[in-house]
C-alpha cells in the first residue's frame, strides 16, 4: 500500500523493482498519473472517483466533448470530470430553480430526494438529508499497457 502521491509510488517502486521485489501494490486517487511511469508502474492498482477508460454513455459523452474542446490534450482526469458534473449538475438546477441564490441552494440539497438523482460521469449524484453523496462510486483501476483500465476488465 502506497499512502502518498505520484512522486512517492516511483520512488518505491523503483526501489521495490530493483530489489526484486513484484508483489501488488495498491495506492489511492494522489497515483494519478503513475501510467506514466513505463513498465515500473505496470500492475499498479489505484482508486479513483473517476478513470476515463470507463464505457458508460455518460463517459463516452464527455470524452467526445472533451476532445471537441481540447484536442490536444490527453485523457481528462478525475478534477475535469467532476468539474464537468457539477456544471451540468448546476445548470439543471438553475434551469428548474430560477436564479434565487437560496432557491439554487434549497433545490440543490432535493436532488437525489425530492428530485431524481443526477446522472453524470463520475456516477449517479443523490444528497442525503446531511447534504453527503452516500453511494458515490469508487472504482479500483489497473495500469495495463501505459493506461489505467478498470481493474477485472470492462
Amino acid at each position: 500500500m502506497v499512502a502518498g502521491n505520484r512522486n512517492e509510488a516511483e520512488e518505491i517502486l523503483r526501489q521495490a523493482r530493483s530489489r526484486g521485489l513484484q508483489m501488488p501494490v495498491l495506492g489511492a486517487d494522489g497515483l494519478e498519473g503513475i501510467e506514466e511511469a513505463g513498465a515500473i508502474a505496470e500492475g499498479v492498482y489505484l482508486s479513483a472517483a473517476y478513470l476515463p477508460s470507463l464505457h458508460t454513455p455518460a463517459n463516452l459523452a464527455f470524452l467526445k466533448a472533451y476532445r471537441k474542446k481540447f484536442p490536444s490534450a490527453g485523457l481528462p482526469n478525475q478534477p475535469a470530470a467532476a468539474t464537468y458534473d457539477a456544471v451540468y449538475l448546476l445548470r439543471d438546477v438553475i434551469e428548474r430553480a430560477g436564479s434565487d441564490r437560496a432557491a439554487v441552494r434549497r433545490e440543490l440539497a432535493r436532488v437525489g430526494t425530492g428530485t431524481p438523482p443526477f446522472k453524470g460521469v463520475t456516477g449517479t449524484v443523490a444528497f442525503d438529508i446531511r447534504g453527503d453523496v452516500p453511494n458515490q462510486a469508487v472504482y479500483i483501476g489497473e495500469v495495463q499497457d501505459g493506461a489505467v483500465r478498470l481493474a477485472g476488465g470492462q
